[in-house]
């Protein structure tokens, strides 16, 4: 991977506290601006640096978040390598605990560039494999370390880690959006445990007294009075061929945000693929973000029909197979719009991402209560980010029979064959 990065000169200590105060203030300002917007200038201005000390450490803006990126790649690595056996008793669930811990503070510090891969991928294509390749490997270490699980062989329990690995990296981000608003609800500590509980049942399923730790009841988060507007707005009265533009710029928008993410998706690129023209996409929207918000009512609309058929209490064997199936083939790219809107610039979506999550916990921890054990509240963040998991894979795939797996074991609590 190393050799995709600029060589850095030989530096002493000073130039080595030089290009930490670069990478420190490019993370920050990635964050706050987003991909696209960040730019050398506001980079060199908060790490004190003058543009041509910049360029003896790194190529451009891309290399440094080439950098950046693989300094997040070597610590989830490192977190991982931590790890103990991973056995099904009191010692495997404390092992687990110390690992989420670890793997949350990773995410927390690197947010702004796992918020921003997606994005970082489209335009520089050199991160794929780099991403690809330190997942592949921080899945087999974490396979390793996992005692002998009855019903998995090893490449079923190589399918199980990568899901469960994605739907904690997913949780974290729902969790932050809803800290926003509920910070006492939510906090880091109630979330990590629950999150431990939950990686541990994936593995073995439901241990009394050893992975099912209660949490307190929470309260709903009120929706900002704007959204619920959009959210309960009259249909447009339009005429045909007006109606066929604006039906063809919500589908074509969906794909290019899922695509290429909030960040990179111009005006142009909506207009484009949906084969009109870029006044007519200004005729309907005032801007992007008008747009994007109209995406995720009608996103949510049709998330909620597809969980509005979810059984009332722990379903039937094999009714969640088959709710799982119905749900990839009618809200998937739906729950992907929501995502994608989650994921873009906190002053993008800050405003209703909380209440809007908020809204899909509630619907899942309505299904989980019944079950009389964990957390449900924070299990149900965690049943969101494992339907985020599958609008990124192929429905019918391994992925769907690890996630429904995870589901069972994790979210249900069904135990282990032995």
């Amino acid at each position: 991977m190393a050799e995709q990065l600029t060589r850095a000169p030989a530096a002493g200590p000073r130039g080595q506290r030089t290009r930490h105060r670069i990478l420190e203030a490019a993370l920050d300002v990635f964050g706050r601006e987003g991909y696209y917007r960040a730019a050398i200038a506001p980079i060199t201005e908060q790490a004190g640096v003058s543009r041509a000390a910049f360029y003896q450490y790194f190529a451009g803006k891309e290399d440094v978040f080439r950098h950046l990126a693989d300094q997040m790649e070597r610590a989830f690595a490192a977190a991982t390598e931590l790890l103990p056996r991973i056995t099904p008793d009191a010692a495997g669930r404390q092992a687990v605990g110390d690992w989420v811990t670890r793997h949350a503070e990773v995410h927390a510090r690197f947010e702004p560039v796992l918020r921003l891969y997606q994005t970082a991928m489209t335009h520089d294509p050199a991160i794929r494999p780099r991403a690809a390749e330190a997942a592949q490997l921080n899945v087999a270490v974490l396979a390793a370390r996992v005692d002998a699980v009855p019903d998995l062989n090893g490449q079923q329990l190589d399918e199980v880690v990568i899901v469960l690995l994605d739907a904690l990296t997913r949780t974290y981000a729902l969790a932050d959006a809803l800290s926003t608003a509920a910070p006492a609800a939510f906090t880091p500590e109630r979330v990590q445990a629950a999150l431990a509980d939950v990686a541990h049942r994936a593995l073995f399923g439901h241990l009394p007294g050893v992975n099912d730790q209660p949490g307190e009841r929470v309260a709903t988060l009120a929706m900002p009075a704007e959204l619920r507007a959009q959210f309960d707005r009259p249909a447009l009265d339009l005429t045909t061929a007006a109606r066929r533009t604006y039906a063809a710029l919500l589908a074509a928008g969906a794909e290019v945000f899922v695509e290429r993410g909030y960040d990179a998706t111009r005006v142009d690129d909506i207009a484009a693929a949906a084969g009109v023209s870029h006044g007519a996409f200004y005729r309907h929207f005032a801007n992007k973000a008008e747009f994007a918000q109209v995406l995720v009512i009608d996103a949510l609309h049709a998330v909620g029909a597809g969980m509005a058929v979810l059984p009332a209490g722990p379903p039937a064997p094999g009714e969640l197979r088959t709710w799982l199936r119905r749900y990839m083939a009618t809200a998937s790219q739906h729950t992907a719009v929501l995502q994608t809107w989650i994921d873009a610039a906190p002053h993008v979506a800050a405003p209703h991402s909380a209440p809007v999550v908020d809204w899909g916990r509630r619907r899942m921890a309505t299904l989980l209560r019944p079950r009389g054990f964990g957390d449900p509240d924070v299990d149900a963040l965690f049943a969101l980010g494992l339907l985020g998991v599958l609008t990124n894979r192929r429905p019918g795939g391994v992925t769907a029979a690890s996630a429904s797996r995870i589901f069972d074991r994790a979210l249900l609590g069904d135990t282990v064959a032995t």
